[in-house]
């Protein structure tokens, strides 16, 4: 092959390279809206309970907490969690799927979605910001502020260890979204989480939801090796999931989890399809030259 045939192969090559990538790209960057309605999952549609709930300055109130099924018209439903504790879930309703990264840390509204951020400078929250939701306003990285890159990652640190062991009872479901709201929403003055100190609080007496709440709140705690770190209260296996958000600029802002691909990542998808294509040319270059010997 001589230099002008190898330049004209290898621009077919990355012409076609090209091609998957913006196929790869446009997957991963188009926001898709879908519709979600009431689902069934076993014939349960709900794992919540109903327990008195005090956010920041605001009056105790019973509050319904826990996972409940929805279907995005695939044909099966899946559980998720509320991410917006003070706004009602309207099913069915039309919400944009976008990534929790993308809700913690976007913002500005985009495509019709609400941030984290936003979500916490609406309405509802403005009684409750000095005492409740201000680890959103940090921008920082100093030992007494969160920022939303921490708060994120012990959301992830959540579920990773209890999310299904969240989902065996009512109880440890309606504790499970506690523990999320705490995360989400507890004063940046604070470093430690628990039911009965700080932004968000709960008086239940109900001691199978109280039990696993503080189990799950200690082990957020907790450094690994210590008493009541997630291993000693048998939660030490860590399941890798993907999180995808619900947003809506008018209703609940909901958050889904499916176990992680064991296959690989999407940034290496890209590169071992060009790495075939780039084998299919040369295999087919290798060929014609075989032949022309």
């Amino acid at each position: 092959m001589n230099i002008a045939q190898f330049a004209k192969s290898t621009g077919r090559l990355s012409a076609q390279i090209a091609a998957v990538a913006l196929t790869l790209g446009a997957g991963l960057a188009h926001a898709q809206t879908v519709t979600l309605s009431d689902g069934s999952i076993n014939g349960s549609s709900n794992k919540y309970e109903v327990e008195p709930v005090k956010f920041g300055s605001n009056a105790s109130s019973n509050t319904t907490m826990g996972a409940f099924a929805v279907n995005d018209g695939s044909g099966a439903s899946f559980w998720v969690y509320c991410l917006d504790p003070l706004t009602t879930a309207n099913l069915p309703g039309t919400y944009t799927k976008t990534s929790l990264g993308t809700f913690m840390n976007d913002g500005s509204v985009s495509n019709g979605m609400r941030s984290y951020t936003e979500q916490f400078a609406g309405t509802p929250y403005t009684a409750v910001q000095a005492s409740y939701d201000d680890a959103r306003l940090s921008s920082d990285n100093s030992n007494t502020n969160k920022t939303t890159i921490q708060v994120q990652g012990k959301i992830e640190e959540l579920y990773s260890r209890a999310y299904a062991d969240s989902l065996t009872s009512s109880a440890k479901s309606a504790a499970f979204q506690f523990a999320l709201w705490e995360l989400e929403g507890e004063t940046k003055s604070t470093s430690t989480y628990g039911r009965s100190t700080g932004g968000l609080t709960t008086g239940s007496s109900d001691t199978a939801f109280t039990g696993a709440l503080d189990k799950y709140l200690k082990a957020l705690n907790t450094a690994a090796g210590s008493t009541g770190d997630w291993a000693s209260i048998g939660l030490g296996a860590i399941t890798n999931y993907t999180f995808t958000v619900y947003n809506s600029t008018t209703s609940q802002n909901l958050l889904r989890v499916d176990k992680a691909s064991t296959g690989v990542p999407e940034p290496g998808t890209l590169a071992l399809a060009g790495a075939a294509l780039f084998g299919i040319a040369y295999t087919r270059r290798k060929a014609k030259a075989g032949k022309q010997a």
